[in-house]
């Protein structure tokens, strides 16, 4: 393959350009190399500020005005009822709990990083299950138990409750 030469020359014209801009609020992409003209840095690493300012590519820079200080995670289980019409193998041949454990496990982590990003945010995760045998829910509670600077709370459904209102009962 042709390597191509970047010419890394600025000159006077160019940098004027770029202030003018990025005073009106937008990004320069430089397409020969992935860059943002007049700034240090790649496309792939962050130049938004989390909390205050988001670079988007074609709308350029945003800022944030309503900060968020409370993030609610409502995460809905269900380890003993596959789908009825599901007739393909799930992609790694593991029982449905087993997806269900990794999953909420994942997004713990998640919120974990998160955490430490978005010091001002208080994060809670909140878990629903909807008919998991009990040593699942015992397990879910481990996990929830493990991370224990996440805030977290686990509610059983009880359908018989749903279905007694939906009969008026």
């Amino acid at each position: 393959m042709k390597q191509q030469k970047i010419n890394t020359k600025n000159n006077f014209l160019k940098k004027i350009i770029i202030k003018l801009i990025r005073k009106l609020g937008f990004e320069i992409v430089d397409q020969q190399n992935y860059s943002l003209l007049g700034s240090i840095g790649e496309l792939h690493e962050s130049h938004s500020s989390p909390g205050n300012k988001s670079i988007v590519i074609p709308l350029g820079s945003i800022n944030i005005e309503k900060k968020i200080t409370d993030l609610l995670i409502i995460f809905r289980s269900c380890t003993a009822v596959n789908i009825m019409d599901q007739n393909k193998q799930r992609l790694f041949e593991c029982e449905k709990k087993e997806y269900t454990f990794r999953s909420l496990n994942s997004i713990l982590k998640s919120i974990q990083k998160a955490k430490k990003k978005f010091t001002n945010t208080n994060f809670k995760i909140i878990v629903t299950d909807g008919g998991s045998f009990e040593k699942d829910l015992d397990y879910i509670k481990k996990i929830l138990n493990i991370f224990k600077n996440i805030p977290s709370e686990l509610i059983k459904l009880n359908f018989d409750d749903f279905q007694k209102k939906i009969n008026g009962n």
